[in-house]
């Protein structure tokens, strides 16, 4: 059971070899040896012995391996943090899971440089610049902290004129925040394509940039790097700092990239941000945290100091209670997250099935009347055209219909037998999928569109066929009415509480 995972292995078994190497770094990590995973072995072994690896009912039970290692795990973490008050004894010794001392007066200001060493490690500064982490309690904790340190006095202290701050992306959480935001002092405004992008860089008309690679909407545009290299070669006068948010792209776009777009025009800082919930966890979720990679040129010749940028986001985190807590930080001393090798490959095959998907599905002209995702963008495509899952525009769409496709899908994934839960997010190691209505993009846009999003996990056993073969079968009906008299034993699913669909209760 101690097997490295390898290419050649058939799905499941891939799978399995993964989590026991998972185990195995726990294991290592642990001062005692972790001799509570003695229970979690013995439910891998009776997995193994029950049969192949690749069949339906086997990935039900790697669901099940996963979330017991994930159980086990939190468990251990928690055993090694409970015991610590918010603000405890200042002479009472502090513990990691790993043994590791982690010394704190108040929980709030508790600074997780162990786990910020490997962020730097993971992505480290290249030639030319200098660089620094900073872990958040969430990614958006992270970009509202960025947003209000970074802009804060970027005009002075009493400025003439707001700041102006231009995003190319549409995560729709972003979008709301920024609109917290705008102000007198922050003007907004949010670009749809690579083309305004552009020109907004040209004409001197942005301060700060923040960019999505591809943009988290429902087009799913690629950045054009070559055309953003171009623009900042022309422009008049350049943005001071460009922030990247790469939760949905993972690996695939980094800081080495971008650098040499800017020539010999250096802006005075470069921030990646991602949600680190998402990717960079093996597809387990162990806890919300915002990672965040802060480069500075090193020729110091711009009027910022890394140091005292990294001094006032400590404070600012802090005293907002923007950072991890003890119980979080433990649970991501977990020896896979940010961990190079391991976050890439399970971004890879993330991103691997979501391309499957998306090359998978035709179009017919029925219900589904189009499909985004990078991979079906015109070449060239760079490298970071890639998607953790695939948005399929509805026609003729309502919320009723809504709910009646979430039923059926419902229905079909339990009578097919597939892995393919109802649920939001992504970057999973099973398959999800869910019926929105993007508000934010229907006011902003004054559109009605209804999406299906499905997000495929890392996990490429015959669900993924399955999901496909399925999707197929749902897009062939012609329209909304032949698909519902197909299923008329099906009710439609109402959305409750928070948006979550649910079923639709019986009639007294």
């Amino acid at each position: 059971m101690q097997r490295e995972p390898t290419d050649t292995m058939i799905d499941g078994s891939w799978e399995f070899q993964s989590l026991t190497r998972l185990a195995e770094m726990i294991k290592a990590m642990a001062p005692d040896g972790a001799p509570a995973l003695a229970d979690w072995y013995a439910e891998a072994v009776a997995l193994e012995n029950a049969g192949p690896m690749n069949t339906l009912m086997a990935e039900r039970g790697l669901d099940n391996l996963a979330f017991s290692l994930r159980s086990h795990w939190l468990r251990m973490a928690h055993e090694s943090s409970h015991g610590y008050l918010m603000a405890p004894p200042h002479a009472q010794p502090k513990f990691m899971p790993s043994g590791k001392k982690f010394q704190f007066d108040y929980e709030r200001s508790s600074r997780p440089e162990i786990l910020e060493r490997r962020g730097m490690a993971l992505a480290p500064s290249p030639k030319g610049w200098t660089g620094k982490c900073m872990l958040f309690a969430s990614g958006m904790s992270a970009i509202a902290t960025l947003i209000q340190v970074c802009c804060a006095h970027l005009n002075g202290a009493l400025p003439d004129q707001p700041v102006q701050l231009k995003m190319f992306g549409g995560y729709f959480e972003t979008w709301r925040l920024l609109d917290m935001f705008h102000s007198p002092a922050l003007d907004v405004e949010y670009l749809d394509t690579n083309d305004e992008l552009a020109d907004r860089v040209i004409d001197g008309g942005a301060d700060v940039l923040v960019i999505e690679p591809v943009a988290y909407d429902w087009d799913m545009i690629v950045f054009d790097l070559a055309a953003f290299a171009e623009a900042w070669k022309r422009a008049r006068q350049r943005p001071r700092v460009v922030i990247i948010d790469t939760s949905l792209t993972g690996p695939t776009f980094t800081v080495s990239d971008l650098v040499g777009a800017f020539g010999d025009h250096l802006p005075w800082l470069v921030v990646f941000v991602r949600s680190g919930l998402k990717l960079d966890q093996q597809g387990l979720e162990l806890s919300n945290v915002g990672i965040v990679n802060i480069y500075a040129p090193s020729d110091g010749k711009r009027p910022v100091s890394l140091s005292h940028l990294m001094q006032r986001l400590t404070v600012n985190r802090a005293i907002t209670g923007g950072g991890l807590s003890v119980n979080d930080t433990a649970a991501l001393e977990a020896p896979w997250f940010l961990d190079r090798q391991l976050f890439v490959d399970h971004a890879d095959r993330v991103f691997a099935n979501n391309r499957q998907l998306a090359e998978g599905v035709r179009l017919g002209g029925g219900i589904i009347s189009r499909i985004n995702h990078p991979a079906l963008a015109p070449e060239p495509r760079p490298k970071w055209a890639v998607s953790p899952f695939v948005v399929f525009h509805l026609a003729s769409d309502s919320v009723t219909r809504h709910g009646l496709l979430v039923a059926i899908l419902v229905h079909e994934a339990g009578k097919r037998g597939l892995c393919f839960d109802l649920g939001s997010s992504f970057g999973f190691r099973g398959q999800r999928f869910e019926v929105i209505r993007p508000l934010v993009q229907i006011r902003e846009r004054k559109g009605r569109v209804g999406l299906l999003k499905i997000a495929m996990g890392s996990r490429q056993g015959p669900s993924v066929g399955g999901i496909i073969k399925l999707i197929n079968d749902i897009g062939a009906y012609p329209d909304w009415k032949s698909l519902k008299a197909a299923y008329p034993d099906v009710r439609a699913y109402v959305k409750g509480d928070f948006g979550v669909y649910q079923a639709r209760p019986p009639r007294p």
